[in-house]
């Protein structure tokens, strides 16, 4: 008894993004419409930042990439592999990270027929772990070690594709 039904929630386990999450600041159901149009926003943004296939990883001309690693991840599985992305070629041989990316891998894809094999620490040195081709949207998911994870944790790697 009492007050009336209130709009449609959307299920617990759909994919919003933090600013459309229930409790969030601003935004939402109350911004000026339906609250319809909010969640189809949300859930269209974070199509677009899904992980590639194994097999989508090739450059504009059709070469083969042997993998990509990605800065962000997120909570939500559909909002992973965004962010700044590194571009890892066939045979690239780096025991020290570029400029800016040392520590900042959240995230990667492998391609179809490759294999990233990363280190913890610079120079090929620490803890290291072997990705065969695939995507890997949370690297905090990763165990390293006893009581660490892979997440901003690569200092080197290399890559190679047969």
């Amino acid at each position: 008894m009492g007050a009336p039904p209130g709009p449609p929630r959307a299920p617990v386990c759909s994919p919003l993004p933090p600013s459309a999450a229930p409790g969030a600041a601003a935004g939402g159901v109350g911004d000026g419409g339906a609250g319809g149009g909010a969640l189809v926003a949300a859930v269209l943004a974070g199509a677009e930042a899904q992980c590639p296939s194994p097999s989508d990883l090739r450059t504009a001309n059709g070469t083969r990439i042997c993998a990509q690693l990605y800065a962000d991840n997120s909570p939500y599985y559909d909002q992973c592999c965004a962010g700044p992305v590194l571009v890892v070629e066939p045979g690239a041989d780096v025991p020290y990270m570029p400029r800016g990316w040392a520590g900042h891998v959240s995230s990667l894809v492998v391609g179809t027929r490759c294999e990233l094999t990363v280190w913890s620490r610079a120079g090929k040195k620490g803890k290291m772990r072997r990705f065969g081709a695939g995507a890997v949207p949370r690297l905090q998911e990763v165990r390293r070690g006893l009581f660490g994870d892979w997440d901003n944790a690569i200092r080197g790697y290399y890559c190679s594709c047969k």
